[in-house]
């Protein structure tokens, strides 16, 4: 439950910074701090996400290649959010760190799905709650993400489909962790 907890964490914070409720209610007298706080989201959440599914779906036990490969996701994103870090706190070029971030996300969305492609191959009971929740989340966030990469005009915010998305994703994951 730590790391679904942090996971939460992780996405709570990144709604925030999103809708611009951080700057304005949390730091509005330090306004700079709003990109380190969505590159920790950002990095929090996806490094929780992997290690949740590593405990949920017990992949060292019974998928001991998706276990190493999800520790070196989670390694990587450590590092990348470390160096999105350095290039905030040394250069503060945020639309680079916001995509590279953007791109991490993209990645992550398409190793994701090689994933549940093998999941849904496997006669696993628990995984069918955890493919249901990631196709929710990688539905909402590809369609974010082509939206934001392609900056094509929509007369809402495109991340609404990817919060639309973590919402229904986390709502089947609390179905399957009871």
């Amino acid at each position: 439950y730590l790391y679904y907890s942090l996971y939460i964490i992780g996405i709570a914070v990144n709604f925030v910074v999103e809708r611009g409720l951080f700057s304005e209610y949390t730091v509005s007298e330090f306004p700079k701090l709003e990109p380190y706080a969505f590159i920790f989201a950002t990095g929090l959440a996806t490094v929780a996400y992997f290690q949740f599914v590593r405990y949920f779906l017990h992949t060292k036990k019974y998928m001991p290649k998706w276990d190493l490969a999800h520790l070196w996701v989670v390694r990587i994103n450590i590092l990348v959010t470390l160096i999105l870090f350095a290039i905030l706190l040394f250069s503060f070029h945020v639309p680079i760190s916001i995509n590279v971030s953007n791109y991490l996300n993209l990645i992550g969305l398409l190793y994701g799905f090689v994933f549940i492609w093998y999941l849904i191959k496997q006669e696993n009971k628990l995984s069918r709650f955890f493919i249901a929740g990631a196709l929710a989340l990688a539905i909402g966030t590809f369609v974010s993400l082509y939206f934001l990469i392609t900056q094509k005009d929509l007369w809402f915010d495109p991340k609404y489909f990817m919060n639309a998305g973590t919402l229904i994703e986390l709502l089947i994951f609390s179905l399957g962790l009871g």
